[in-house]
């Protein structure tokens, strides 16, 4: 089973947060604190990641978006949660994608910040594109790989502090290898069609997938239950950049649509 930290088990409400490619449950420190007086809280660190036992024999296919959703399934049913607030940051929107999907039922609202439902890129490709992770040595990737991990994901001090201290001394790269061909070729937009519980969509400026983002945006536009944010000056991972304006933005969401 994978890793989790729950707060208030007996809140009646509950705001399910899941972290990013080679991220952990940690990275959403700010957001729990913000929100675990009024909230049940449950943060997660997916397979491979954070504190969380890599799965299988390390294959590709161990990683992909709906074997990492099955996991959150088994969360949620060990601790018997089937309805919550959503928020996933990059590639835990795109597991939520997979997961309301099959179960909309379990959603009050859904949260994705800076995750595409769209991505098309030949294997072949992705393949050759990660192979460094499994090629240069592994200390040569936890200096040079977490340098530029902390010092360009981050847009702001205190997001590169997080990104260094709490996100890239957890970091295994052959899993961040496997997740990264799987998330190369997505594709969720039947699944944003069908969404009906309210959707917010954040993506920050300088975030690497804008590109991606503009089919959800062609999708949800004019949707009353669709909101969408663009955060000036915030890169990939907003929730870190710019925590206490994130927290209010989606305080005001989940408020709304209680």
């Amino acid at each position: 089973m994978i890793d989790y930290k729950l707060i208030n088990p007996d809140k009646d409400e509950t705001i399910l947060f899941v972290h990013g490619l080679a991220s952990n449950l940690n990275s959403f420190n700010r957001c729990i604190q913000h929100f675990k007086d009024d909230y049940r809280i449950l943060a997660l660190s997916m397979r491979g990641h954070g504190n969380s036992p890599k799965t299988g024999f390390g294959d590709i296919k161990d990683y992909s978006v709906s074997e990492m959703a099955n996991d959150v399934q088994e969360i949620l049913r060990h601790l018997k949660i089937d309805s919550f607030h959503y928020v996933g940051h990059s590639m835990g929107g795109i597991i939520g994608y997979d997961l309301i999907n099959r179960r909309p039922e379990y959603f009050k609202t859904f949260t994705a910040c800076g995750s595409p439902a769209y991505v098309r890129i030949p294997q072949w490709i992705a393949l050759a594109g990660t192979s460094p992770l499994v090629r240069i040595p592994e200390n040569v990737l936890e200096k040079i790989g977490g340098q530029f991990i902390s010092r360009y994901s981050g847009k702001t001090p205190g997001s590169r502090k997080i990104l260094r201290d709490e996100v890239v001394p957890f970091i295994n790269w052959d899993v961040m290898r496997n997740c990264l061909v799987n998330l190369s070729n997505i594709s969720y937009l039947d699944a944003i069609k069908d969404i009906t519980v309210p959707l917010f969509l954040i993506h920050g400026q300088y975030d690497i997938y804008n590109i991606y983002i503009k089919p959800i945006l062609r999708i949800m536009q004019g949707r009353e239950t669709f909101r969408y944010e663009y955060m000036k000056g915030a890169g990939h991972n907003a929730h870190l950049d710019y925590p206490d304006k994130f927290n209010t933005l989606l305080e005001e969401f989940i408020t709304i649509n209680k």
